[in-house]
């Protein structure tokens, strides 16, 4: 009967390894993936801007401010008109998956410590037993 159950933890405890790892590499993938991909299309953002000289309007009211509070409208207006809504919204895209995982990982940091220590324990107590 021992080596039934001992049979039964083991193969519940790699099935809990395999589980944890996997999801463990997924979310790390995958918010790797989504900051690299943010920081790439916020680059090309701002490259388009600068080509496009955007903030150029920003340089010719620098010198008195109440001319950017008399035509703030049409500064913005202008601004958004040039804007690739495209890229944008693939950035928005990134960085509010990567806004997720982080808040998931937040979260349930406790449950993933609690976890990782509970199978490391299992697994080094098993060696030392066949040891």
């Amino acid at each position: 009967m021992k080596k039934l159950e001992d049979k039964i933890l083991k193969k519940v405890y790699i099935l809990e390894t395999k589980k944890t790892v996997t999801s463990s590499v997924v979310k790390t993938l995958v918010f790797v993936l989504s900051g690299l991909g943010a920081f790439l299309f916020i680059q090309i953002l701002a490259e388009e801007f600068f080509d496009m000289k955007t903030f150029s309007l920003f340089e010719i009211m620098q010198e008195d401010g109440e001319v950017i509070i008399k035509h703030i409208g049409g500064v913005l207006s202008s601004v958004f008109q040039e804007i690739p809504i495209s890229m944008v919204l693939i950035t928005l895209f990134f960085i509010v998956i990567l806004m997720v995982v982080s808040l998931t990982f937040v979260r349930n940091f406790g449950k993933i410590r609690h976890r990782t220590v509970s199978l490391f324990k299992f697994w080094v107590k098993r060696e030392k037993k066949q040891l």
